[in-house]
């Protein structure tokens, strides 16, 4: 409308009166540029660079003006829209005014700041002061004092401050309730609730208060102080009126907080009432099923060693069998020394007269078959021996030769080659050496039965690191749980060259009883006992078949 007035010369449609200053059409042109922006942003999505050109169009003929005013020289925007203006007492019309320049210049910077994410929170303070400047001009229009009237500083019309009031408060909507000045007064909050009743009334009965006293009251030539009088109390009567508003709904809410409150407090009583009923039944429930388990505990606990006592029977039942296995072995052993001390005595007895140096001789040779056969009763005896597990640091090379030299008379016999590679830095396993060199016989036998004459038994000792796949818990193994992935463990391996263990049996070689060996000749407990006594110790024994032919049987031992 400013516009076409301008164009058509009718420049009372670019005032509001007459005998107000007119909107410059510059200042039409960049309040239309800057609208459309702001639609724009509000209504479209990619459309950002259009209104971020609009805003710098009008920050650009900002500027401009802010710099003719500043040094009094032209660029010509005006006189572009009007060459020929008039007179407004002492300022020319149609010129943009100093201060709606710097208007222009907020409002295209409150624009840039909501396109942009890291300044929008400066958006609304900025278009708020857009809005304060703009309401200074219009309160000096309603009292009848526009501002800069008179002077030589081009004033602010009065359709340039209502439209600069109405893009400010669209400005500060658009900025939204995450940004102040609305975040103040968005939310269910008591402050929020406060300034949303308080502000807009305190506004409208400050404006109709001045408003009153200097139009109304003013004019119809009462007494000044009547007229204050009169004012005054109308402003009181809007502010009570506020205050009783405020009050019937501040009062209400927390009237029904405190009722919520209240009942809340009732719920939580019965809440709590039934919890400490249930905690009650639930530690009488608790205590008893405690009394169970100590009970139970304690019968678990006789069982268990009723269990181990009857293990170790086992143990010394299998040693025994063991030891009878090994009789004929020990009884040629013995019957050597034997042998020389009979002949000893023979000599003694058919030549008592010998020189002091032929009966030393036979004195010595039968001091050291007395000693020999000592030897070989005493490891029988401490094979043999039963007693509870008696757990030291020990060297398994020296348990395994003290192994091998009680069955050698067995190797012989089946014209076995024993091959030893034994690691010679091998650490100290803390187990009981006698129940240990039992699990190795009883590995031995089985290898010398499952060996054919002239065959060979290779005992292997090393060092070894677990893998994921060692790491298992198979069937009737309780020791796979007790390694640990990357673990180092102490590893014994004999493998004979035997036709090996058939795949149906690989199963069952632990299980009690089970034997391929012809009646009489084993009592399917060796392997059972032998794997009992490695889980007691916390290892593992396992048999597999070799790829080249041969069983091995594999014995971990934990080192920690």
């Amino acid at each position: 409308m400013t516009l076409f007035g301008w164009i058509t010369g009718l420049e009372s449609l670019a005032s509001l009166r007459a005998y107000y200053i007119p909107m410059a059409p510059s200042t039409a042109v960049a309040f239309t540029v800057l609208s459309f922006a702001v639609v724009v942003y509000a209504r479209t999505n990619g459309l950002g660079k259009v209104a971020a050109i609009c805003a710098g169009f009008v920050g650009l003929v900002a500027v401009s003006k802010l710099l003719e005013s500043a040094t009094g020289h032209s660029f010509g925007i005006d006189e572009f829209f009007v060459s020929h203006p008039g007179q407004f007492g002492m300022v020319s019309k149609g010129h943009m005014a100093p201060l709606t320049a710097l208007n222009f210049l907020l409002a295209a910077s409150a624009l840039f700041c909501l396109l942009h994410p890291k300044l929008r929170p400066a958006a609304g303070a900025v278009a708020a002061s857009v809005t304060a400047i703009s309401v200074v001009v219009l309160l000096g229009y309603l009292h009848g004092t526009p501002f800069l009237y008179g002077g030589t500083i081009i004033p602010v019309a009065l359709s340039t401050a209502v439209a600069f009031f109405f893009l400010g408060c669209s400005l500060i909507a658009a900025a939204g309730p995450e940004c102040w000045p609305l975040r103040s007064m968005n939310g269910p909050s008591a402050g929020s609730l406060l300034l949303r009743w308080f502000l807009p009334f305190v506004i409208a009965g400050t404006l109709l208060h001045d408003y009153l006293e200097t139009k109304v009251l003013q004019g119809l030539q009462f007494n000044p102080a009547l007229v204050s009088a009169i004012a005054t109390l109308a402003f009181a009567l809007v502010i009570t009126a506020i205050i009783s508003q405020l009050a019937h709904i501040v009062g209400g809410r927390i009237d029904r907080a405190e009722a919520e409150r209240n009942a809340a407090q009732a719920a939580t009583k019965v809440l709590n009432a039934d919890l400490e009923r249930r905690i009650a039944e639930r530690t009488i429930e608790l205590s008893t099923r405690n009394e169970e388990m100590h009970g139970l505990l304690a019968d678990l606990t006789r069982s268990h060693e009723e269990l181990k006592r009857a293990q170790l029977q086992l143990i010394q039942a299998e040693k025994m069998q063991s030891v009878g296995n090994l009789a004929a072995g020990i009884a040629h052993e013995v019957k050597n020394p034997l042998a020389i001390i009979e002949m000893g005595l023979g000599c003694l007895e058919r030549q008592p007269s010998f020189d002091a140096e032929t009966l030393q001789e036979v004195h010595r040779e039968m001091k050291e078959a007395v000693n020999r056969a000592n030897t070989v009763i005493s490891g029988l005896l401490d094979y043999s021996s039963s007693k509870e597990l008696d757990i030291r640091p020990c060297c398994m090379a020296t348990v395994l030769e003290h192994a091998l030299h009680l069955m050698r008379h067995e190797f012989i016999n089946r014209k076995i080659v024993v091959i030893r590679r034994l690691a010679p830095y091998l650490p100290l396993c803390q187990v009981d050496s006698q129940k240990i060199e039992q699990v190795f016989i009883n590995l031995f036998t089985n290898a010398c039965h499952a060996t054919p004459k002239g065959g060979t038994i290779t005992v292997t000792t090393s060092l070894k690191s677990l893998s994921a796949d060692d790491v298992h818990w198979a069937a009737g193994d309780r020791s796979g749980h007790r390694f640990r992935r990357e673990e180092t463990v102490a590893m014994v391996q004999v493998h004979d060259t035997g036709s090996g263990i058939g795949e149906d049996q690989l199963d069952k070689v632990f299980d009690p009883f089970f034997t391929t060996k012809p009646t009489g000749q084993g009592t399917g407990l060796g392997l059972t006992v032998s794997r009992k006594i490695v889980d007691l110790h916390g290892g593992r024994l396992e048999l597999t078949n070799a790829p080249e032919g041969g069983a091995v049987a594999t014995v971990l031992f934990p080192l920690r």
